[in-house]
């Protein structure tokens, strides 16, 4: 009797939930990250379907209605080098992305070896205090089979500012 009454209820917070989802982008938009200079720049994500999304970075402003699966995406004009900017994407709630700079980005793929880091060798010890360059920023993007996504990984930008980042660079990049 009790799960006759409780069914209803049920279904309506499933139907609430789908249709009520908050705008996204993928992780790897997140504070302190670089984006290319000088060329059109992507950004993309997912909300509820027919959810108008707005992108607001460094003077210009897109809009896009999401599509039927739930995927957005705007193309931003290039841009050149600077910064710190905020970019700010709003659909039904909105997300901040500060301390955000155009210039170069240098992209490092490879195999196991890419995961041999600064810190793994003997010298590490003597240049770990000498080297801070918060302008240097990277993004380690784990190994991982389950979030191929990019929308539920935890990967972020982080700045090489304090004596232990410099350590966490892979040696090949």
């Amino acid at each position: 009797m009790i799960r006759r009454h409780y069914l209803p209820l049920l279904l309506i917070l499933m139907i609430t939930g789908i249709s009520e989802s908050n705008v996204s982008v993928t992780t790897l938009f997140s504070n302190s990250m670089i984006l290319q200079r000088n060329q059109p720049l992507p950004v993309w994500g997912k909300a509820s379907s027919g959810e108008k999304v707005t992108v607001t970075f460094n003077g210009q402003t897109k809009t896009v209605t999401t599509a039927s699966n739930g995927t957005w995406k705007v193309v931003l004009d290039p841009m050149k080098e600077g910064g710190p900017y905020t970019m700010t994407i709003k659909g039904n709630n909105t997300i901040t992305i500060s301390d955000v700079y155009m210039g170069e980005v240098w992209q490092c793929a490879g195999q196991s070896n890419m995961d041999t880091r600064v810190s793994y060798y003997p010298h590490y010890k003597s240049i770990q205090n000498s080297y801070k360059n918060p302008m240097l920023r990277y993004y380690t993007l784990r190994q991982s089979r389950a979030n191929v996504d990019g929308y539920t990984t935890t990967n972020v930008w982080a700045k090489c500012d304090n004596s232990t980042s410099i350590g966490a660079l892979s040696c090949l990049g």
